[in-house]
């Protein structure tokens, strides 16, 4: 059984072209141009957060940072189904570049920082949503 999502809409995302971007050895990561592939289209949830999300976060954390390190300066994330994702042949990743969402299409320039496996899970035991975390870097 797959879930459903709940109000989706169609999201347009970029990824990185790993063998077309140069890589930076000394700061590991990479250079200032990033190359990226053509564009798809894919159904997601989509949650835009206000301040007060991100405050509540730093309130509970006062270092401002996550388990994991980042700084929680997240703007919002989507959630997408495992499945849309394989019958593309995708897989996010860090870094991958949403440009633009809804109908009629909304221009944007959102890059995924950070995934979580959603609590939806088959009969198998695997999950089925992803929960991918975005924000502005302007």
């Amino acid at each position: 059984m797959q879930p459903n999502l709940l109000n989706a809409i169609l999201v347009e995302l970029q990824q990185i072209d790993e063998s077309g971007t140069v890589f930076d050895n000394r700061r590991r990561g990479t250079s200032n141009v990033v190359k990226r592939s053509i564009s798809f289209s894919i159904q997601a949830q989509i949650v835009f957060v206000d301040g007060e999300f991100i405050e509540k976060s730093k309130g509970k954390n006062p270092d401002e940072r996550n388990l994991a390190g980042n700084v929680l300066s997240t703007m919002g994330y989507i959630i997408v189904r495992k499945i849309d994702l394989d019958a593309q042949n995708k897989e996010l990743k860090n870094g991958d570049k949403m440009i633009s969402y809804g109908t009629p299409e909304k221009p944007c320039e959102l890059f995924l920082i950070g995934q979580k496996e959603a609590a939806h899970y088959t009969d198998k035991g695997h999950n089925t949503l992803q929960k991918w975390y975005f924000q502005d870097r302007n």
